[in-house]
Formats: C-alpha cells, sequence, structure tokens
C-alpha cells in the first residue's frame, strides 16, 4: 500500500511539473526585445520596462515618474540581470539593492527583494509595479 502512495505521490508531482513547464510563459529569448510600460494618464505616473540582450546576456532598463508636480524618477539603465525559476533578477549597483521581475502573460512585476532602497530614487519615486507589455520584438 505504501509503495502505491509513493507511486501514485511521484506520478502527480511529474504530472504536476510537465503542466508547469508546458505552461510556463517564456520570459524572452536572447533574440528579441521586450517592453512595458504603465501609464496613469496624463500628468500621472507612468513607466517603462525595457528587456533585451546585449553581448550575450540579459539587461534590463526601467525608467519611472510619479508624475505632476515634482516628476521624481527611478531610473534603472541597462544592467545585467540573472535568470532564475522563470523570473529575473537585477542588482542596479555593487549594493545588497536587488529586484525581481516576475513574468507573466501580458505584464510583468517589479518587486524589491532585498536592500534599503530608501532615497535611492527621487522623492516617492519607484520602479515597483505592474508593467503591462507593449511591444515584443525578434532581433
Amino acid at each position: 500500500m505504501k509503495k502505491i502512495l509513493v507511486m501514485l505521490l511521484t506520478a502527480v508531482v511529474l504530472l504536476n511539473l510537465h503542466i508547469m513547464k508546458a505552461t510556463a510563459n517564456p520570459i524572452i529569448t536572447k533574440s528579441c526585445e521586450v517592453t512595458y510600460t504603465y501609464s496613469y494618464g496624463k500628468d500621472k505616473g507612468c513607466g517603462t520596462l525595457n528587456i533585451f540582450s546585449q553581448d550575450g546576456k540579459f539587461m534590463c532598463s526601467i525608467d519611472a515618474n510619479i508624475g505632476a508636480p515634482s516628476y521624481n524618477m527611478a531610473i534603472v539603465k541597462n544592467k545585467p540581470c540573472i535568470i532564475e525559476n522563470n523570473n529575473m533578477y537585477c542588482r542596479p549597483d555593487k549594493s545588497d539593492r536587488k529586484f525581481e521581475i516576475i513574468f507573466h502573460d501580458k505584464y510583468a512585476d517589479v518587486k524589491y527583494v532585498s536592500g534599503n532602497w530608501r532615497g535611492y530614487f527621487g522623492w516617492n519615486a519607484t520602479i515597483e509595479g505592474r508593467y503591462w507589455k507593449t511591444v515584443k520584438q525578434e532581433k
């Protein structure tokens, strides 16, 4: 009975892994560029996330602002990223700061995962949030 339960559990786990692999979103290939954006309207916050390859490495750039009246900005330019578990991780500098990009079919979420981000960008500006896919180009 124990053997049957173990075999059944193993089959379920393998089936789930196969389903997850089959339905996983292809993040990006080294031969394409993907652009994501968000906007809350005129004089409101907006931002752009670009994922691309350069010299065989995955790279990202993020440019976001909080809107009127200050238009304070959060900018990460052409930083190398690594891919783990279908997510992308990036460090904007040599500190312990690190953010994660979680990919979905039509959007990507950006979240801080480590380090002190307070005061890193303009007052109240952040790169965190949901960016909607707008362009995917094959190179």
